[in-house]
Parts: C-alpha cells; sequence; structure tokens
C-alpha cells in the first residue's frame, strides 16, 4: 500500500492556546550544530513532518542551517501567516535560492514590485482566459496515450511519473510559446531538469559556493540557463517585431499587458524573469498531482471503476474529477511545505515569536491532521463532495494575497488529462510503494511507476 511509508501516528499533544506569562517556548527538537533538522527530514522525507507533529502537537520548533525556524501544522496559524503576508509576514532568504534561476518572477518578487506584477499577469491565468488549453491537451495527450498502449502491448510498468512530466511540460511549452519552440522541446525539457537539480542540491547543501565559482555543477547550470534566457530571448524579441496582437498564447497575451498606472510593458529581463518562473513552477507539481491521483485510483480499483461510468455517462467531467483530485492533493500535495517570515514580533496563543522567524506552514502535515480530516490516511474523495473547506486546513495552493497564481491552470489542466484518459485507459497496479521526499517539492521516492489496462468503457463527451 502507498500510504504505510507515510503513515503518522494519530494521537497528538497539541500546543496550548491559552495565553500564559511567560511565554511558553516552542517545544521541538534542537537538531544537530549547524545541519538543524535538515538531515532528518532530507533523510525521511515529508513523513517526518507528521512525525514532529504527532509528537510535539501543531507548532515546533524547526531549526535548520542559519535559520531560526518553527514548523506550523495549526490552520488558525496558517490562516494568519499566509492572508497576513505582505503585511506583517514576508518571503525569508530561502527564496533566494531561486534567483539565480528565475531572478524576480512573482515566486520571489516582493512588495510593491510584485503588487504590480501581479495585478497585470493575474488576468491571463483566470478561468476564462483558459479556453485554448482545450485543443492543447487535445494534442499533447496522444503521447502520452500511445506511451500507455505500448506498455499495454509490451505488459510492461510504466514511469508514469516521467511520463506526466513530460506531458504537461509540453502542455506549457504549447500554451505559452504555440509552436515556435516546439523543434527545442528536448533541449529546453533538459536545460529545465539541469536547473531544477542545481536548485536541488544548492536547497540541500550544507555548504553553498557562490553560483560564478567555476565548480562543475556550476559551469552546468551555466549553460543551461545561457541556453534558456537566449532561446526565451530571441523568441521574446521575434514577437515584438511583429506587429502586436491581442489573444494568441500566454507570450503574446504577456507582451501586450501594460502596468496599470505607468502603461508601461515588462522589461525584457522582467519578461524571462516570469516566463521561467511561471514554467519550473507550472509544470512538475502539476505532474506529481496527476501522477499520485493515477497511483490512488490503481490503489482503490472499486473508486476508479466508479469514477470511470460517472464519467462514461457524460456528465460534468469537472464535478466528477475534482473530489478524486483535491483527495490526492490532500494526502499527497505536491507542494509540502511553504515558509513565511514576520516582519515584526508576533504572538499566537501562549508563544511568542521575535521578529524574522522562519515559519513552516505545512501542507503535508495539516492536511492529514486526524483531527481536521477524520481516518486521514483513507483515499475518500467523498470528502470534496460539498467543494474545498475555506478554513485552512486545506491549502495545496497556498492562500491569501499570495495565492499560486496558476491554480485555475493547473486545475483545468489536471481535469483536462484525466478527462481524456480514463475512458480509454485506466491504472491497474502500482508496481512498488512510494514515499514522498522533501525537496523543491514532493518528489515520489522511487517514481510511481503503474501497470495501466484498457478502459471497458470507452465513450465520454468531452
Amino acid at each position: 500500500m502507498i500510504h504505510d511509508a507515510n503513515k503518522s501516528p494519530s494521537k497528538r499533544a497539541d500546543a496550548k492556546s491559552v495565553d500564559q506569562t511567560p511565554p511558553q517556548r516552542v517545544p521541538g527538537p534542537r537538531g544537530l550544530p549547524f545541519a538543524g533538522v535538515g538531515l532528518q527530514l532530507q533523510k525521511h522525507g515529508c513523513a517526518y513532518l507528521s512525525e514532529l507533529t504527532s509528537r510535539y502537537g501543531r507548532i515546533v520548533n524547526f531549526p535548520l542551517p542559519g535559520i531560526r525556524g518553527v514548523l506550523v501544522a495549526d490552520k488558525d496559524l496558517v490562516k494568519q501567516v499566509l492572508l497576513k503576508t505582505e503585511r506583517g509576514f514576508y518571503k525569508g532568504k530561502i527564496y533566494d535560492l531561486l534567483t539565480p534561476v528565475v531572478g524576480r518572477g512573482l515566486v520571489t518578487n516582493q512588495g510593491a514590485s510584485w503588487r504590480k506584477r501581479r495585478l497585470l499577469l493575474k488576468p491571463m491565468f483566470q478561468p476564462s482566459a483558459l479556453s485554448e488549453l482545450d485543443p492543447i491537451l487535445d494534442s499533447c495527450c496522444q503521447k502520452l496515450f500511445a506511451q500507455i498502449e505500448q506498455s499495454i502491448d509490451q505488459r510492461r510498468p510504466l514511469d508514469t511519473t516521467a511520463s506526466m512530466m513530460e506531458l504537461t511540460f509540453s502542455v506549457l511549452i504549447r500554451s505559452f510559446f504555440s509552436g515556435d519552440l516546439t523543434s527545442h522541446y528536448q533541449e529546453l525539457a533538459g536545460a529545465f531538469a539541469q536547473l531544477q537539480a542545481w536548485i536541488g542540491h544548492r536547497f540541500w547543501a550544507p555548504i553553498r559556493l557562490p553560483p560564478n565559482w567555476p565548480t562543475p555543477r556550476n559551469r552546468q547550470f551555466h549553460k543551461a540557463m545561457d541556453y534558456l534566457r537566449a532561446a526565451v530571448l530571441d523568441l521574446i524579441r521575434q514577437r515584438r517585431s511583429r506587429p502586436s496582437r491581442q489573444g494568441g498564447d500566454l507570450l503574446d497575451r504577456i507582451l501586450v499587458a501594460r502596468d496599470a498606472e505607468t502603461g508601461s510593458p515588462l522589461t525584457e529581463q522582467e519578461l524571462i524573469d516570469e516566463i521561467i518562473t511561471m514554467l519550473i513552477a507550472g509544470h512538475d507539481t502539476t505532474a506529481l498531482t496527476l501522477s499520485f491521483t493515477c497511483a490512488l485510483l490503481a490503489e482503490h480499483p472499486i473508486q476508479a471503476a466508479k469514477l470511470v461510468s460517472d464519467l462514461s455517462r457524460g456528465h460534468d467531467a469537472e464535478a466528477i474529477l475534482l473530489p478524486y483530485i483535491y483527495e490526492s492533493m490532500r494526502l499527497y500535495p505536491a507542494v509540502y511545505m511553504i515558509n513565511r517570515n514576520n516582519s515584526e514580533p508576533f504572538g499566537f496563543g501562549s508563544y511568542e515569536f521575535p521578529a524574522h522567524t522562519t515559519f513552516f506552514v505545512s501542507q503535508y502535515a495539516v492536511h492529514r491532521d486526524p483531527e481536521y480530516w477524520p481516518d486521514p490516511m483513507n483515499f475518500q474523495p467523498e470528502r470534496f463532495a460539498a467543494g474545498v473547506p475555506d478554513d485552512f486546513r486545506f491549502f495545496p495552493f497556498a492562500g491569501g494575497h499570495r495565492t499560486c497564481i496558476g491554480n485555475h491552470l493547473a486545475m483545468k489542466e489536471a481535469v483536462g488529462v484525466l478527462a481524456r484518459l480514463l475512458p480509454h485507459f485506466v491504472p491497474r497496479r502500482l508496481c512498488q510503494p512510494f514515499r514522498l521526499m522533501a525537496n523543491l517539492t514532493s518528489i515520489p521516492q522511487p517514481g510511481v511507476t503503474l501497470e495501466w489496462g484498457a478502459t471497458k468503457i470507452s465513450s465520454l463527451s468531452r
């Protein structure tokens, strides 16, 4: 069973919510000198987060190298931290690890600059602006179908994580650039894989050498960045050299967007930062969500059969699929933890936190809390039959002002892929258990490898 490796105890010693004088010390492990709890998190993966909250409560001392950290699994504190981001909380120095790759894109930008950029880009990712995604999904899913069909014919498992990564990356390339960079797909995918590996290494490295030092790893990083920047910049200049047009792909829409106050477009560097940010942040998280959903369906054939039967009746595919996707995101959130820092001293319950404390807000721990989610380790899509709760016990896309700008795109893509896939193919068996490892995102170790079968019911109105 895929849950066993991530199972956590149901009993907990909760942090008290009654004010006391003097403030209580936050309970939790002291960690190792210089390393804190980093080595434990790296070794045991996301399950370590639930282990800590089960042992110490929902607010836990969480030291990391050079960081005064607190692990947060209390939904009320999660709400305060996320709703007050940009108004008392900010993104700390951990996000600086991303700046050599994404510059000052939306993920790393802050303050007035971030607010202007968010206002400019947000309309492009609203549901009403995503109608062009359907023909892209129709085209891109064909390769996934061929891979699954070949695995069935050859009676061999399919590395579904790798296939989903390839699919979602191709969807984003088509969404941003139409067909202009299709011939460069393999080079772009290789460059992004290199960049993600470089960021992941720096995330865990006990000593982070400056990016400009000519180490072999840094040289590979700069080669990938140079290729990616050159490809994107060349396309930007090509598009700007022709008459502007409304609509089109996402790059066209970004190029014609203007700052509400100044009327200015984004600079070339700002464009490159945002495009790289969206491509890095946008494809692996959706691919992981699709992989985890398929793994859960393979482990729960009765629910999978019901889902396929419901889809075959031609009803609203989105309404049918969303509870399954949300439940997958609850059990296996692609983003397992985010962090924020308080700009001023901050009190919560019986605790007082000095300014610039790093709050590690964990989707993984909150989503598996037995008091927030009865029988939390069981796959029960019906939990979301009435929609998503609004009390911050479920926050796969963060929340507040800095809710992920691509959340609508991600959900439309996940629904669209499964609505096209399941009427033809269904996951039959998870070939080996996996556990979630903590990196930039939740990485299944080993990857999600599935045996697939042809779906008996193959009629679905799209």
